[in-house]
């Protein structure tokens, strides 16, 4: 099974899970083998959107360029389903307007159409939103099937989210 990580995840890594102590350091371990075999990836956006928030000199920015290898870009079967996602006006007004016009990433699209090709999981905190709503109904209306794993908690389930991820593999 792969696992398309949201941008969300890794904000909640980064913020809550720095590399300090024991239970820390085995969680990263375990999560760095799944990335170098390709279990968990992302979506090229996802790292735009992260790139913007931290600052090169950061531990945060400098642990995300460390993967960077993670994070695919779209091929051309992903980018006809973007195409047709975005037919959907729904699905369009998940890319605020402010986004397009100062050329900020978004990552929604994208990552669909990666779960969709390679049958993946997507991994996402988002709660039942605008967002979430557009995806699911996009993602239904084109048959594709994707898990959300949502939570109220970020400090405290993120960690059990990877958790058993990590298990399950």
């Amino acid at each position: 099974m792969i696992y398309v990580i949201d941008t969300n995840i890794f904000r909640a890594l980064l913020s809550f899970f720095p590399k300090k102590g024991k239970r820390y350091e085995e969680v990263w371990e375990r999560i760095e083998e799944k990335i170098a075999a390709g279990v968990f990836i992302s979506v090229d956006e996802c790292y735009n959107e992260l790139f913007k928030q931290f600052s090169e000199e950061s531990d945060e920015y400098k642990g995300i360029h460390r993967h960077r290898e993670m994070f695919k870009n779209p091929d051309n079967e992903e980018s006809l389903i973007i195409s047709q996602l975005l037919l959907n006006p729904k699905m369009r007004e998940t890319i605020h307007q402010k986004n397009i016009l100062k050329n900020r990433p978004s990552a929604d699209i994208y990552i669909v159409a990666k779960a969709k090709v390679l049958g993946a999981t997507v991994v996402t905190n988002e709660v039942n939103n605008k967002v979430e709503n557009a995806v699911t109904n996009t993602v239904n209306t084109v048959d594709n099937k994707i898990e959300n794993t949502v939570t109220n908690n970020v400090e405290n389930t993120v960690t059990n989210k990877i958790e058993n991820v990590i298990n399950q593999i």
